[in-house]
């Protein structure tokens, strides 16, 4: 008998346990579909906060370009900034800054050194973080879309051909060529929250018109 009230008392405990673990979940699925967007934008803004500007090295000198040999003559210095980035369609203008490591792209989007700049003939690669200032709407992005790199040299255009969702050991979709230009942009996917991503959403555009180059 005494054996049997034990176990109806564990079974009760069980029952509470469980409803209160649903009701517990079904809160959190609220909140997360009312407060989701500002907790990401709150995420943001401390990332925002945790920039050390030790990491960029301040622009020294004019960055020009050779129209002979098709490339630059001097090139930034590592974690320099050396152009903006304009994404009209989701409405970002944003500095680009020499080497994609991980104390350089906290302060914005990277270029990574084994590629190519505007005017060179080949793919620039460029990362950023998939905070809000940054990458957040990067998989907003439509095929079409324009993409412009401002450089003290030119201003040159691009036009979005393709997006992709690609592994992260999947580097060969993001590759280091000298077939035609174009700028390759990635992020890790998907976009909002906190830890770690596996996935990247890379967007490719191919080169369309320079502007007052010198």
């Amino acid at each position: 008998m005494r054996n049997n009230i034990i176990i109806k008392k564990i079974i009760a405990v069980a029952e509470q346990t469980a409803i209160a673990i649903f009701l517990c979940s079904i809160t959190l699925i609220i909140l997360y579909l009312v407060y989701g967007k500002l907790v990401t934008n709150i995420i943001s803004i401390v990332n925002v906060s945790a920039i050390n500007s030790k990491n960029v090295v301040s622009k020294t000198e004019e960055t020009k370009f050779d129209e002979e040999k098709k490339e630059l003559k001097n090139y930034p210095k590592w974690s320099q900034e050396w152009g903006r980035l304009i994404i009209p369609s989701i409405d970002r203008n944003l500095p680009i800054y020499e080497g994609d490591s991980l104390d350089i792209i906290i302060n914005g989007p990277g270029h990574h050194q084994g590629s190519y700049f505007p005017g060179e003939g080949g793919s620039i690669i460029i990362a950023a973080h998939n905070s809000v200032r940054e990458f957040y709407y990067l998989p907003q992005v439509k095929v079409g879309d324009a993409i412009t790199i401002k450089t003290d040299y030119g201003t040159y255009d691009y036009n979005v051909y393709k997006t992709d969702i690609i592994n992260e050991k999947e580097g060969y979709k993001v590759p280091v060529h000298n077939d035609y230009e174009e700028v390759i942009l990635y992020t890790c996917y998907p976009v909002g929250g906190v830890g770690y991503k596996s996935k990247r959403f890379v967007v490719y555009a191919k080169l369309s018109l320079i502007e007052g180059r010198e």
